[in-house]
């Protein structure tokens, strides 16, 4: 049975205008089809596991400028560590060889946010970052402390990986390497 490609899928059905720019725009990502067909057949090298926030102005394949294949991308509410985050990191260790990942925190960060504004929300995103950031109130030494909080978690499970902490400013695009004072 032939494939149609998503992106040609029930595009004029759609009730909705910006899913309907989304599909008509997917074929239309400049990926070129030989490479991608070569990325079906060869399978995925990344060169790193990238957690960061699941935030809409932080997307790493265009803050790092690469492509298809090179990036493999964890994203959640403040590049918060979860069981499921854990098992992916895990997999693109010991299954892909993936053996550096980068954990990038960003200002202007909304879970740190949430965490800071309300010291009693009982959402566990929100707890896990209470439980990173302890008393801290500056909103960006609070991502920073969130970070570093993943940074050791992944190495108490992986201590073979190479684990790097960056900063992204949402401002001006710059990226400050973090270290445990």
């Amino acid at each position: 049975m032939e494939r149609k490609p998503f992106s040609k899928y029930n595009v004029h059905e759609m009730n909705d205008p910006f899913l309907s720019r989304l599909l008509s725009n997917a074929s239309a990502n400049g990926v070129d089809a030989s490479f991608r067909r070569d990325l079906a057949i060869h399978g995925q090298h990344p060169n790193a596991v990238i957690l960061c926030c699941s935030d809409s102005r932080v997307s790493p394949e265009v803050i790092f400028n690469v492509g298809l294949g090179e990036l493999f991308v964890i994203r959640t509410a403040g590049n918060t560590l979860g069981e499921n985050e854990y098992r992916s990191i895990e997999y693109a260790y010991h299954h892909l060889g993936v053996k550096r990942l980068i954990v990038m925190a960003h200002t202007h960060c909304g879970a740190i946010g949430a965490a800071l504004s309300d010291p009693s929300d009982e959402n566990p995103l929100i707890c896990c970052i209470h439980q990173h950031i302890k008393d801290e109130r500056d909103p960006d030494e609070a991502s920073k402390l969130n970070a570093l909080k993943v940074k050791e978690e992944v190495l108490q499970r992986l201590p073979d990986l190479s684990v790097y902490v960056l900063l992204y400013d949402i401002e001006d695009g710059s990226l400050n390497t973090i270290e445990k004072e």
